[in-house]
């Protein structure tokens, strides 16, 4: 659809269909460098710890199950599961609270910029 030549947009289209414009707003905040890189930063670590947070939850999903569903005769390789499970089960939490923690920091970072009176 093109527009006319008072840069209005047409309300009717040459196959009939009415086009129904609604009004928006646009809000900008001006930033500085440091700070956008500061909340890019923040939001990449959020990103990667919760990546490794449910990397760490599968793992040890998975080795429960196996511990739970399968006889393993041999007291190494069930140890070596055993402690499987406790190194999944610490880094889900390490990274579960990293990510909580980076999600409030970005959300804090959002408020400042949003409102730097406050």
């Amino acid at each position: 659809m093109q527009q006319s030549k008072n840069n209005a947009w047409p309300t009717t289209s040459d196959s009939g269909v009415t086009v129904v414009t609604h009004t928006r707003e646009v809000h900008m905040y001006r930033v500085t460098e440091q700070e956008l890189e500061q909340l890019c930063d923040s939001g990449n670590l959020k990103t990667l710890d919760v990546s490794l947070f449910t990397l760490c939850v599968g793992a040890l999903i998975a080795v429960v199950v196996t511990l739970t569903t399968v006889d393993i005769p041999n007291p190494a390789v069930h140890g070596s599961y055993v402690a499987g499970a406790l190194v999944a089960g610490i880094g889900a939490i390490f990274f579960g609270v990293r990510a909580v923690l980076a999600w409030r920091n970005t959300d804090r970072e959002l408020k400042r910029l949003k409102n730097p009176t406050a």
